[in-house]
């Protein structure tokens, strides 16, 4: 009997299964170290009058104006601002440095103002009387 010819054959199957696990092993370890979304970090200063709210972008990211929502709150009210109830100045798409957002609506003195986005809340602050 003559088997010369499987312990070759054999072999490089093993190889070659060797091979694709540790490609496989690699792969995922180099998607691993890919980093992910990160949130949006803004430098918010925020001002106010009796009838508005005026948010000013002093560094950091951008944020698309279409993802932005303001929330101002107290213990009676909590009231939601998107994209169509606020001003941004300059008009553009974007919240980036140097823009101004205003909303405009009643203040009480104590209501606690929130701008964020569906991933993150980018500022916070608290309308003093």
């Amino acid at each position: 009997m003559n088997d010369d010819a499987v312990s070759p054959v054999v072999g490089e199957m093993l190889m070659l299964s060797l091979v694709l696990i540790l490609v496989s092993v690699m792969a995922v370890s180099a998607f691993n170290l890919i980093p992910g979304d990160r949130e949006p970090q803004v430098s918010v200063i925020m001002a106010h009058s009796s009838d508005s709210i005026s948010l000013y972008h002093k560094g950091g990211d951008w944020v698309q104006v279409s993802e932005l929502s303001v929330r101002v709150r107290n213990q009676t009210q909590d009231m939601l601002f998107r994209q169509d109830a606020f001003i941004l100045d300059p008009d553009t798409q974007t919240f980036d440095l140097g823009a101004n957002l205003t909303v405009t609506t009643p203040l009480a003195g104590d209501e606690e103002v929130l701008l964020f986005t569906h991933r993150a809340v980018i500022f916070s602050g608290k309308v003093q009387p």
